[in-house]
């Protein structure tokens, strides 16, 4: 279940006011800044199809868990393992201020890693019909053998018609390439 959408004024008021009491490392001193500049409340409504919107515990917004790996990448780990072991679990708070956490309330790891798997099932929510395929262009031999081809078919001939024309690119649907 998806907690209520805070907007972007919100998390931006969270973070300076919680930045005011906490000592911000040297090493990731624009981070904050950086962050501060995303607005990621769109991301909600690309991910509501991935949540339950009646049942279950409330989770973590998928902004926040988009902006903590913004935040990872941004401090230069790559680990989501890491990231939440040794520093959204830390003790001055500060990964979890500019991810969007209060403190005391940080995502597991499992959390983290199924956000990647709900990430990876988004493409599969899109509409097949709004997918338009590459079109294969006929060259001017292929174009008369297809004309020639109808002509035998029309004249009564026992000619096995050709389909040349319009070609789904295989390498999108693998399913279909076994075919």
């Amino acid at each position: 279940m998806l907690p209520p959408l805070r907007s972007h004024c919100d998390y931006v008021f969270f973070v300076n006011d919680s930045l005011k009491s906490i000592e911000i490392p040297k090493a990731h001193t624009p981070v904050p800044e950086k962050l501060v500049l995303l607005d990621l409340t769109p991301i909600r409504l690309l991910m509501l199809d991935l949540y339950c919107l009646e049942k279950g515990r409330i989770g973590y917004a998928p902004e926040d868990l988009l902006r903590t790996f913004l935040a990872m990448v941004f401090c230069g780990i790559t680990s989501p393992s890491r990231w939440v072991e040794n520093y959204l679990q830390d003790k001055s708070g500060f990964y979890a201020v500019i991810s969007g956490f209060e403190t005391n309330n940080v995502p597991s790891t499992g959390c983290l890693y199924q956000f990647i798997d709900r990430l990876m099932q988004l493409p599969t929510y899109c509409k097949q019909h709004q997918i338009r395929f590459k079109r294969k262009r006929l060259s001017k031999t292929q174009k008369q053998q297809l004309k020639d081809d109808k002509t035998k078919v029309s004249n009564g001939r026992s000619a096995a018609k050709r389909h040349v024309g319009i070609v789904a690119n295989r390498s999108l649907h693998p399913a279909e390439h076994n075919q």
